[in-house]
C-alpha cells in the first residue's frame, strides 16, 4: 500500500512524505526521505508511483520506483502553474492532473516521460481530480465552474465534454 502522510522531522518541521506498508500493516517504510511529497498514484503495472514534489516554493509532478528511487520530474518549478492529483493511464503511457495557475484550476495530461504537455480545460474555472476512465477513452473530473462542484467528463484531447451532475 502506498500513501501520503506528514511527519515531524527531528528539528520539529512537518514534512509530507510518501510511505509504504504491507497490507497487513507491518513493514512501514518512508520512500521519500528527502523530498516533500504527497498525492500518490501507483502505475497500472505497479512499477512507478506519480505523486506531487514540493520543489523552489511550487508543486512540480514526478514519478519514482516503487522502492523510491529513481525520482524524475515531469515538470519544472518555473512554470506558471503548480500540479496536483495525478492519475495514471489505463496503459501506463499519461498522467492526468489537476494544473492549478492563479486563482483558477485546469485538467492536463502530459506523457509519462514529461513530454508533450497538454492543457485540457481552460477559462475563469476551477477543474480539479482528475481520473483516467477504465478504457481509458475519457477522463472524469470535478468541476466547479458554476460556483457548485459537479463531476464532468471529457474525451482524453479535451473534447466532447459532458457534465454529469447537476448540483445547484
Amino acid at each position: 500500500i502506498y500513501y501520503s502522510a506528514t511527519r515531524r522531522t527531528r528539528t520539529g518541521a512537518l514534512r509530507s512524505g510518501i510511505y509504504s506498508i504491507g497490507a497487513d500493516g507491518r513493514n512501514r517504510r518512508l520512500l521519500t526521505a528527502d523530498l516533500r511529497a504527497a498525492d500518490v498514484a501507483v502505475s497500472p503495472l505497479g512499477d512507478r508511483i506519480a505523486f506531487v514534489a514540493y520543489r523552489d516554493n511550487s508543486t512540480v509532478l514526478a514519478t519514482m520506483n516503487v522502492e523510491g528511487g529513481d525520482v524524475r520530474y515531469l515538470t519544472r518549478p518555473d512554470t506558471a502553474y503548480q500540479c496536483f492529483s495525478p492519475g495514471w493511464s489505463p496503459d501506463g503511457k499519461s498522467i492526468v492532473f489537476a494544473s492549478v495557475f492563479g486563482p483558477y484550476s485546469a485538467i492536463a495530461v502530459v506523457d509519462a516521460d514529461g513530454s508533450n504537455y497538454r492543457q485540457l480545460t481552460s477559462g475563469a474555472r476551477f477543474d480539479v481530480d482528475p481520473q483516467f476512465s477504465p478504457d481509458g477513452k475519457r477522463i472524469a473530473f470535478v468541476s466547479y465552474y458554476t460556483g457548485i462542484p459537479n463531476v464532468c467528463t471529457m474525451a482524453t484531447d479535451g473534447s466532447d465534454g459532458v457534465r454529469l451532475t447537476d448540483l445547484k
